[in-house]
């Protein structure tokens, strides 16, 4: 007596292998060894998993729900691994066609970080990943409710909407800031073939952090610098995202130093990596300055 069966396509021979693997962990339910076998059919790019019960060994309602829901798991992480980047893959190129195709990689990296929390720190992020993989599981769970057959290619494509509008959403925050980096690239680009062919008006300024995202400028004795008409020579930037009239930046630029040496204790802020890739080899690390130049 067939109590399901679950087919899939597969791209490899690993990926058929892991599948498997997470069905045979079914087996823990079946401590009897008899109450079910589960079988497997691996033909060309496809692998069917078939879960037969022992008709001469009743298997309590309750019992067939666990049963299901491990394997709707184990379809869930099957598709995270194996199936989700293809789906992810067709959504770019059929919503995204301008995107050249040697940069969709790079879009398709930050969907799978967004999707499994890796922006996030571990804790959080391995979270993410287990709530992801749970949605999936569920929608495959709901199914198996009202089937014993399922077909997880058919069963993504026209019974999990809410999944892929989660992928579709996920894809359009990582283009937004595929497209954004590259603006900042570009902005950068042309921030650092200015600064390049301009002549120096100063010997040196020193970008003092003051803590936090707050900046002053000195200048070669370490007293402030003059702020320059309409402007101050201190910034406070929300989220410590660069802008075009950023003050510290702007400032910099229009005094044209020989040297700017950096002194903090966050070599890591973005600002900082900024100055440094506008300015290249003018720009340097300093020693941290004591409280009173602050």
């Amino acid at each position: 007596m067939e109590l399901f069966v679950i087919t899939s396509s597969v791209e490899s021979e690993q990926a058929a292998e892991r599948f498997c693997l997470r069905f045979r962990a079914l087996g823990n339910l079946n401590q009897t060894r008899s109450v079910f076998q589960i079988t497997f059919k691996v033909e060309a790019e496809r692998v069917t998993v078939i879960c037969e019960g022992d008709e001469s060994v009743s298997l309590s309602g309750r019992a067939l729900l666990a049963l299901k829901a491990r394997a709707a798991d184990a379809v869930g992480e099957h598709v995270a691994e194996h199936k989700e980047s293809m789906i992810v893959q067709r959504l770019l190129h059929k919503y995204y066609p301008e995107i050249p195709q040697t940069e969709r990689p790079v879009v398709e990296e930050l969907t799978r970080k967004m999707l499994n929390g890796e922006e996030a720190d571990l804790i959080h992020g391995h979270r993410a990943r287990e709530k992801h993989v749970a949605e999936i599981s569920k929608g495959f769970y709901e199914y198996l409710q009202s089937t014993s057959y399922v077909d997880v290619d058919g069963t993504i494509a026209f019974r999990m909407r809410d999944y892929l509008d989660t992928l579709k959403e996920t894809l359009d925050y990582a283009v937004d800031e595929y497209l954004l980096s590259k603006q900042y690239e570009e902005f950068i680009g042309m921030l650092k073939y200015f600064v390049q062919f301009q002549e120096p008006r100063v010997p040196v300024i020193h970008l003092l952090h003051k803590g936090g995202t707050e900046f002053a400028l000195l200048d070669e004795g370490l007293k402030p610098v003059e702020p320059l008409p309409g402007q101050g020579v201190s910034a406070h930037m929300a989220d410590q995202e660069l802008e075009m009239e950023d003050v510290v930046v702007s400032t910099l630029i229009s005094l044209s130093p020989k040297r700017v040496v950096i002194h903090t204790l966050e070599p890591e802020l973005l600002i900082i990596s900024t100055i440094r890739q506008i300015f290249g080899e003018r720009a340097e690390l300093g020693k941290v300055l004591p409280p009173q130049n602050a």
